[in-house]
């Protein structure tokens, strides 16, 4: 039969208990709370408090500053603890400040093929393109103030607007279109400040058996699970601060910081009546109890009494003030005014507070309130140093250490990088992870090649790249996606996606193009091709169509834009079709015997592109030197005439690998595959992006 385990807390009530009590430190920037409790079943029992403030200004806005000096403050926490519960703490459970977290608001889009339908892993991959850029924002925000080596966690995200085409669109899944957009806000925690928490608990003797966030713990015990399925909205008015968190779907979405709380409401007493900060701090909390006056001595050495009334007066522009920019604070985190808020801390006390917030949300006043230590729902303690809404955080911190059994940060290796994430969610996911190490979009979405744009008879006409391939995500070796949740430990492989070959298309590979026949030119068979013209310039099928080009392509061959092509300009020479004279629109035919005749009635031998067996072969090639991109080049051959895209074959230049618009130039002017070049032209490649 195994013993039942007591302690006994001051009030002298004995509870029982079979785990090791939880203790919780709540760090903040003027003091330390600690707080150690067991539970036992639903019910959380506190067994002990201490409360210790800083003898310096060691911890600023909840970042550490001296971390020997917190040392001693914590350490003298735990001491008196251990002495109250006669037993000794060796592990703490601890939080960062939500006023130390960085909140960035970017824009992002990226085209898509418009012949594709939205899904969810492009809005993801989308989602942590934009975490990148907030990223890069903030790194680069960090180098100008001096900072450039900090690195920071990922420990929220919200789209607050998603549009298709420019136009806004509340659910793009499944929509079609040629640009996706999002409005995203990303909220990061410096890892500085984990680092400095664990340092300080090490020096004190002490080590973290867990790590979460302030506002996440105070919603703990201030909203139960069932509640977080509504957009809520916590504020911990502190003394130099307030920081906001938002719930929806279940998860922490959004935070944001207000360098506004108490302490602006203590100066404004401390310039209209002339005292010092103490005097006006005293003054300030006359507020929260039923006295209608106080006697303060003045920096002048003046003694009198200020009534509550006018204390009150004197500060409710200032409150009105705080209420209005904590209320644009959590619209343009939230897009909107949330169904309720609940306000902790010490300022929360604040009177006409709750009713100008929720005026300025546009809220029924009984949708903000503010909890305190009397409200938490299964919690029981006798202790009476913890009684108002201050006690919500370190009590939160203590519950939810005990509640929540899942660890805060965990380390997976992504593509043989360590990577140590935040859960900010119910669950760490592979698209967490690439946001950690920074992946770049271009990794995840298969993108399709570029698309050409051109005008093909007179109607506008877009050519496709080719797909890309999607990446592959592998978990432990096994197939995986986006959304695979991860465990402690996870190793993840990532192979990029890779993207299609930009649109690159002949002028015969175009839709409708018509289809070739023969003809006889002079006794000798010659294709049909229809007439084409190039922004005007006659083409051949074997031409290539580049961005923004006119295309023209004629179903009916004229006889005279045949002979342009064939170069046929003898003068004084007349044609016959199938033996009979010919004007210059006669309209050509699969099977037509073409002859040219002088004026004379002799045959005329016409000039005509020779066939390369045709060609008499010199014993030595015959070469060509032309310059490339301003470098001499030798061209060496058999060919009687060399054309533009024989220089390909004497220069390092991939046509297989696209990286952009290809441009071709032929002594300055544009030029196609197929113009001839000849000794000293000079030639340009490259591509334009």
């Amino acid at each position: 039969m195994s013993k039942t385990n007591t302690i006994q807390n001051s009030e002298s009530e004995k509870i029982p208990w079979d785990k090791t009590p939880v203790f919780a430190l709540d760090i903040g920037t003027r003091s330390v709370i600690g707080v150690v409790g067991v539970s036992e079943g639903q019910t959380f029992h506190v067994l002990g408090t201490a409360v210790e403030e800083h003898r310096t200004r060691s911890m600023l806005d909840g970042q550490i500053h001296d971390i020997d000096e917190v040392a001693r403050v914590i350490r003298s926490v735990k001491q008196t603890l251990e002495t109250q519960l006669g037993m000794p703490l060796e592990r703490a459970c601890i939080a960062a400040a939500g006023r130390v977290l960085k909140t960035r608001s970017v824009k992002i889009s990226q085209e898509i093929d418009p012949a594709a339908p939205v899904n969810e892993a492009l809005l993801q991959a989308l989602e942590i393109e934009g975490i990148g850029l907030a990223q890069e924002e903030l790194k680069q925000l960090m180098e100008e103030m001096g900072e450039p080596d900090l690195d920071f966690y990922c420990v929220g995200h919200s789209v607050t607007r998603t549009s298709l085409n420019g136009y806004t669109i509340a659910n793009p899944l499944g929509h079609k279109g040629r640009v996706l957009g999002l409005d995203l806000l990303a909220t990061f925690l410096p890892q500085i400040v984990v680092d400095s928490l664990h340092s300080a608990l090490e020096l004190s003797g002490l080590q973290a058996s867990s790590l979460t966030l302030e506002p996440i713990a105070a919603i703990h015990v201030t909203i139960p699970r069932e509640l977080r399925l509504l957009n809520l909205a916590l504020i911990d008015v502190g003394a130099g601060t307030s920081d906001i968190a938002i719930t929806r779907e279940g998860s922490v979405v959004a935070y944001a910081m207000v360098p506004v709380a108490g302490d602006e409401l203590t100066e404004a007493i401390s310039r209209e009546f002339i005292v010092s900060f103490e005097t006006a701090e005293k003054m300030k909390r006359l507020l929260s109890t039923k006295r209608k006056a106080i006697a303060v001595t003045d920096i002048l050495g003046l003694r009198r009494s200020v009534s509550r009334q006018a204390i009150a007066e004197l500060l409710g522009p200032e409150v009105e003030r705080l209420a209005g920019r904590l209320a644009r604070a959590i619209t343009e985190q939230n897009a909107k005014s949330p169904n309720a808020v609940f306000l902790v801390g010490g300022g929360s006390q604040i009177p006409g507070l709750t009713e100008a917030l929720a005026v300025s949300l546009g809220l029924d006043p009984g949708r903000v309130a503010v909890q305190s230590r009397k409200m938490l729902r299964n919690v029981r303690m006798k202790e009476r140093t913890l009684s108002g809404p201050e006690a919500v955080t370190p009590l939160g911190i203590a519950v939810y250490s005990l509640q929540d059994s899942r660890k805060d940060f965990m380390t997976v290796t992504v593509n043989d990088r360590k990577a140590r994430l935040f859960r900010s969610g119910n669950r760490i996911t592979v698209s967490d992870a690439l946001i950690m190490v920074g992946s770049a979009t271009d990794e995840l979405i298969a993108r399709s090649g570029k698309s050409c744009r051109i005008e093909y008879n007179g109607n506008e006409l877009v050519l496709r790249g080719t797909p890309g391939e999607p990446a592959r995500i592998l978990v432990n070796k096994e197939l995986a996606h986006l959304d695979t949740e991860l465990e402690e430990g996870a190793v993840v492989s990532l192979q990029p996606a890779r993207r299609g070959t930009d649109a690159l298309h002949r002028v015969r590979d175009l839709p409708g193009f018509p289809e070739t026949g023969t003809v006889s030119l002079n006794g000798t068979e010659v294709e049909l091709w229809p007439e084409i013209r190039i922004n005007g310039r006659l083409a051949v099928a074997d031409d290539w169509v580049e961005q923004a080009d006119q295309v023209q392509v004629e179903r009916e061959v004229r006889l005279e834009a045949f002979l342009e092509l064939h170069e046929v300009h003898l003068p004084g020479q007349r044609f016959l079709v199938n033996g009979s004279v010919a004007p210059a629109d006669w309209i050509l035919r699969d099977g037509d015997r073409i002859e040219t005749e002088s004026q004379s009635g002799l045959s005329v031998p016409v000039p005509e592109r020779l066939e390369p067996e045709d060609v008499f072969h010199p014993e030595h090639d015959w070469p060509l030197t032309v310059t490339v991109n301003g470098q001499p080049v030798r061209i060496d051959g058999d060919k009687t005439e060399y054309l533009f895209v024989d220089v390909f074959d004497h220069i390092p230049f991939d046509l297989k690998k696209p990286q952009g618009r290809i441009v071709l130039k032929l002594n300055g002017y544009k030029a196609a595959y197929t113009d001839p070049i000849c000794e000293g032209d000079a030639i340009q490649v490259y591509w334009e992006k």
